[in-house]
């Protein structure tokens, strides 16, 4: 079950992004809700469990935004792997720590996005459209990390086999 977990939780989420993005008619300010989830993921799930959904993430975003077949996937697991490398010397906790996390993975992710999309699509219109999602991506990335982070980690926490719960007194 802690395996489905963030597949669930992130199902929930770009549903929430793609909905909030139509029903509003938003272009730069859609809610980037999955990387908090990322930056989650990169800091609770070692081992090949984390890769794996944090591929499976970029899939999906791929298949519902339009952007070419491995584009999100590549972000994702790159965003996952520095997050998965800092996680274990940086520990943020606390209201102040998760904003600080947000900041720091939305400017993250934004420069790997930056740096993907420089590589491989090469188009010079692009980075106007990168500089445009600066603001918003770092102002809802940093209000939602404060929220969605220690939910998980809630949840998480419930869901983790403990011995001793399961004894009668």
């Amino acid at each position: 079950m802690r395996l489905l977990l963030p597949l669930f939780v992130a199902a929930g989420l770009l549903s929430t992004q793609v909905f909030a993005r139509e029903a509003f008619e938003l272009s730069a300010w859609t809610p980037d809700l999955l990387t908090p989830l990322l930056l989650w993921l990169g800091v609770s799930r070692p081992g090949l469990s984390g890769p794996l959904i944090a591929a499976l993430l970029g899939a999906a975003v791929d298949a519902v935004s339009g952007s070419p077949l491995g584009f999100h996937i590549l972000h994702h697991l790159v965003l996952y792997a520095v997050v998965f490398s800092l996680g274990a010397r940086v520990k943020f906790g606390g209201l102040l720590g998760y904003t600080l996390e947000g900041v720091f993975g939305a400017l993250l992710s934004l420069l790997i996005l930056a740096l993907i999309s420089r590589a491989l699509i090469q188009n010079p219109q692009l980075s106007p459209r990168l500089g445009a999602l600066l603001l918003p991506k770092l102002v809802i990335v940093t209000l939602t990390t404060p929220l969605i982070v220690p939910l998980l980690d809630q949840i998480d926490g419930l869901l983790k086999r403990r011995p001793d719960g399961d004894l009668l007194p």
